[in-house]
């Protein structure tokens, strides 16, 4: 039926023609022959130039499916669109809508919405993004991952996050919360990597001071046991050992207050 359209309108003025489509399109729709009435939204869609007239016609499009909840040619439709004019604003907010479906009820899988929001992120350097901005596309994804607790992708996005915005107000928070993780691990190297480079970054956050005094502290009790125990070898080891601690420590321009210590170990 839409194709006999098309044939008696093929040597019609085109504004003419689109407008004895739209019309077919509301008789279409009033007898509940949607897909007809879609494809005859597309064939407007195809016989536009202008990007606005080209958009609008996919919007009539995907109005249709959406209120069908046929989430699968709603987002068929998006993408078409998305295609044409893939560096455009438009482009962009239909992303977010489509990212939308997954994160939400018409979807519902958010894990695939955050892998979507992480690859918008990648492409939002070549597109129009208007007022956004690429570390709150990045966050999104983020967001996701904290909902469903996973601990592995929170990780990885916070360390990427503090790599590629360092100055940004979360990266700081982002890499507290990973210290703490690995702390609660007893993955203790990595801890001490990561609060070390914090404290370089910002000396306020000194994560790294309290364990550092504790293991400091450890060694000194070692020592003041094997002196009342008279294992001088085993203390004079210990000595050894809290001076080459403390020269770590000093390397990470880390002020510990050991000067009283040392005056006990002369």
């Amino acid at each position: 039926m839409a194709h006999s359209h098309k044939v008696e309108l093929e040597n019609v003025d085109p504004d003419k023609s689109i407008g004895f489509i739209v019309n077919a399109i509301e008789s279409y729709q009033k007898v509940g022959q949607n897909q007809t009435a879609i494809d005859l939204y597309l064939d407007i869609a195809s016989k536009k130039e202008e990007k606005n007239d080209v958009l609008a016609a996919y919007i009539s499009a995907w109005t249709i499916t959406d209120s069908l909840k046929d989430w699968s040619q709603g987002e068929s439709l998006r993408r078409q669109f998305i295609n044409k004019y893939k560096d455009s604003n438009e482009a962009y907010k239909l992303r977010l809508q489509i990212i939308g479906f997954y994160e939400g009820e018409q979807y519902n899988q958010k894990e695939r919405a955050a892998q979507m929001y992480l690859q918008l992120h990648d492409d939002a350097g070549d597109m129009d993004i208007g007022e956004d901005s690429r570390p709150s596309i990045f966050l999104n994804a983020y967001k996701i991952y904290a909902e469903l607790e996973n601990e592995i992708k929170m990780i990885e996005l916070s360390l990427a996050f503090d790599e590629m915005y360092p100055k940004h107000p979360k990266a700081n928070d982002f890499l507290v919360n990973v210290a703490k993780i690995y702390n609660e691990k007893g993955e203790d190297k990595k801890f001490e990597e990561l609060a070390a480079y914090l404290f370089k970054k910002d000396p306020t956050i000194d994560l790294l001071v309290k364990v550092a005094a504790d293991k400091l502290k450890k060694v000194n009790t070692e020592v003041d046991s094997f002196f009342v125990a008279e294992q001088y070898e085993l203390m004079y080891e210990k000595i050894r050992e809290f001076e080459e601690l403390d020269k770590h420590y000093i390397s990470e321009v880390l002020d510990l207050p050991t000067d009283a210590i040392y005056d006990n170990f002369t």
